[in-house]
């Protein structure tokens, strides 16, 4: 890979990167807003999905963004794999007892 694409796999890798937090945060703030008002455990499942989501953007691309050798990036993605399972884990858990929750609710709304 030549000099200029190298530089702008960086900048569109950061762009993502970037991109990917900024999602996470606005995510994770609706998600504790939801907790707050409703106290169901299910949004809390979901924020920490989403914080296991940032812990792992940082993972994944810190080595891009620090520049480190190309030895550490291997160390640093196998942690963030292991950050992923779980967050998977936790997330559809999340999503699990959110819907079950609203398919609840609606068929109390609207008796058939």
């Amino acid at each position: 890979m030549n000099e200029a694409m190298a530089e702008h796999f960086y900048l569109v890798s950061s762009y993502v990167g970037l991109v990917e937090l900024v999602a996470q945060f606005i995510m994770i703030v609706l998600q504790l807003r939801l907790y707050r008002s409703t106290r169901h455990n299910s949004a809390m499942l979901l924020a920490a999905s989403t914080a296991l989501g940032i812990i792992n953007v940082v993972l994944m691309y810190s080595p891009r963004l620090l520049k480190l050798p190309i030895e550490q990036w291997l160390l640093l993605h196998e942690a963030a794999a292991v950050v992923f399972s779980i967050q998977v884990v936790v997330g559809i858990a999340g999503a699990v007892m959110l819907f079950r929750a609203f398919e609840t609710a609606l068929s109390q709304a609207r008796p058939f």
